[in-house]
């Protein structure tokens, strides 16, 4: 009887100890989120930045990755738990936005995640020559370029906005005539981007657009000549010349009747 008491006390010990353990495990561990400072926030791809923050358990390790594309730096929180990163802006985030994480491990045993968003200006390796660097918006303009491999698609591109494609010819030169977006004005990057065999090529041209010329409407006044071309020798008639001749016709009128009555007269004697 004793024997099978112990064997229950020592089971219920077990299933306390199990419980604990369990609950320890189960534990919620928070995770922090913040903002990553970082010292170029429009950088050109291949350039070199630094990534900062806090917050970190001191001597843990931070990882700083790019949107999908892996660990891209690491570094280790100093003893207040701060830290600071030196990363290459990769070449294929050109002309494009990015998040930027750092991930580490907190004091408190949870683990936190700093960001930044990067707008990625592109690598330009060439010129890209434009027949007007003064372009209209809502205006087409004519590009053209070469160093791409032969037959490859070639894309043109402005402020992140695809404006058309072409394909280099044998040589690998292009031309091709793209309409600028109206929506755009003052300075902006076209780029036209090609593999060149031995990699990804970015030719670029900073381009003034243009406001488009308001239209204006012209009206013209007409004046129509009723009289006649005649030299002047049929003039319209002014109030002077209708009132001089009902004076004439009135004379003449008056001296027709005193001509009647004198012809009567006359009769009568």
């Amino acid at each position: 009887m004793k024997t099978r008491r112990m064997g229950v006390a020592a089971v219920v010990l077990m299933a306390c100890t199990l419980l604990l353990t369990m609950r320890a495990y189960a534990q919620d561990y928070p995770v922090t989120t913040g903002t990553l400072t970082v010292s170029d926030s429009s950088p050109t791809a291949g350039d070199t930045i630094t990534a900062s923050g806090g917050g970190c358990a001191p001597g843990g390790t931070v990882t700083i990755t790019i949107d999908g594309l892996g660990t891209v730096a690491t570094a280790t929180a100093d003893a207040s738990g701060d830290f600071n990163a030196a990363m290459v802006v990769p070449l294929t985030t050109g002309n494009s936005t990015v998040v930027v994480d750092a991930t580490c491990g907190t004091a408190s045993g949870g683990s936190q995640v700093l960001s930044a968003t990067l707008n990625v200006q592109p690598l330009v390796t060439g010129a890209l020559a434009a027949r007007t660097n003064a372009p209209t918006a809502g205006g087409v303009i004519t590009v053209s370029g070469g160093g791409c491999a032969p037959g490859e698609p070639v894309s043109i591109e402005a402020d992140g906005t695809l404006l058309g494609s072409t394909t280099s010819d044998v040589n690998g030169d292009f031309i091709t005539t793209v309409t600028v977006p109206p929506t755009l004005s003052g300075s902006v990057l076209m780029i036209a981007s090609c593999d060149s065999g031995s990699g990804t090529q970015v030719l670029g041209v900073t381009l003034t657009v243009q406001a488009p010329a308001s239209s204006t409407t012209t009206t013209t006044a007409t004046t129509t000549n009723t009289g006649n071309n005649d030299g002047g020798q049929n003039l319209a008639l002014t109030g002077r010349t209708i009132w001089a001749t009902t004076a004439v016709a009135s004379a003449l009128g008056l001296a027709g009747i005193v001509l009647i009555l004198i012809g009567r007269r006359t009769r009568n004697d």
